[in-house]
């Protein structure tokens, strides 16, 4: 079951890692004029400034995850590269090094030879390469969930998903002033969004994930610093009763953009080190 609450985070935070490159025009149905506005603005700033580093953190109970990486936000010239690692020593586990690379069409992936043979990738070689629809296969379409690591789409697609809840002004983010706005956020709904589905094999049967909070802080160049989900009463629902000892006061997701404007550099990894996935 424990697994089963960390993958549910880990799609959680593929939507605030990755974005979603589909053609979003007007405004959604019944979504909040106020972050369409949000959205708009945003969109015109990263559009300037073109790229930024990141860091993630995601916490869910024993379970964590750590990284960090870079991206470009520029169409479909994509760059973006991102190391991470799970760390599952709370539970009785190892810590678990994952790479990725982006570089437009293509798809580079790097993780532990144990985690690999079990997922049925190649162990041959450290790196697999594939293109987003060689991942099909995984319950992700990756074409609309990698194609862009472009922050602002996230707000696309929380502007069609949710309302803004509360407004702070004054917050500070490294520094920095901020405005936090607080989205409700349909989980099921951004999913669908994403062209990504909630597996039935990660949750317990009958168990939605619902609603969830998600905060934003933009700051005066209507850039965004900070993205966070709370995810702690959805995932308390998820545990429930079937483990009921399991430590779910920690279940927030988080990445943090800075460096705005700064080159970003992602090279392919070296190609006598690249393997490729098997044929289905």
């Amino acid at each position: 079951m424990g697994r089963r609450l960390f993958a549910a985070g880990v799609m959680a935070m593929a939507l605030t890692v990755s974005g979603c490159a589909q053609e979003i025009g007007g405004t959604a149905g019944g979504a909040d004029d106020r972050v369409q506005s949000l959205v708009r603005a945003a969109e015109q700033s990263a559009a300037e400034f073109e790229s930024a580093r990141f860091f993630l953190n995601m916490d869910v109970g024993a379970m964590s995850m750590t990284g960090e990486g870079s991206g470009t936000f520029a169409g479909k010239d994509i760059a973006m590269e991102m190391v991470a690692t799970m760390d599952l020593t709370s539970m009785g586990g190892e810590s678990y090094t994952y790479e990725l690379r982006m570089l437009g069409e293509t798809l580079y992936l790097r993780m532990p030879p144990e985690l690999a043979g079990p997922a049925g990738l190649p162990t041959d070689k450290p790196w697999v390469s594939a293109s987003y629809e060689d991942f099909v296969g995984l319950q992700l379409d990756m074409d609309r969930m990698l194609e862009t690591s472009d922050p602002t789409k996230q707000l696309e697609l929380l502007a069609g998903s949710g309302e803004i809840l509360d407004v702070e002004h004054n917050k500070k983010v490294d520094g920095r002033d901020t405005t936090k706005y607080v989205i409700d956020v349909d989980y099921e709904q951004l999913l669908e969004h994403q062209g990504m589905a909630a597996d039935p094999a990660l949750l317990p049967e009958g168990v939605e994930l619902g609603r969830v909070p998600v905060s934003v802080w933009i700051d005066g160049r209507d850039l965004p610093l900070l993205i966070e989900m709370d995810m702690r009463d959805a995932i308390a629902r998820v545990a429930g009763e079937e483990e009921p000892g399991m430590f779910v006061s920690d279940a927030l997701l988080s990445m943090k953009y800075y460096d705005w404007g700064a080159p970003v550099s992602v090279e392919e990894p070296p190609a006598d080190q690249v393997g490729a996935l098997p044929a289905k």
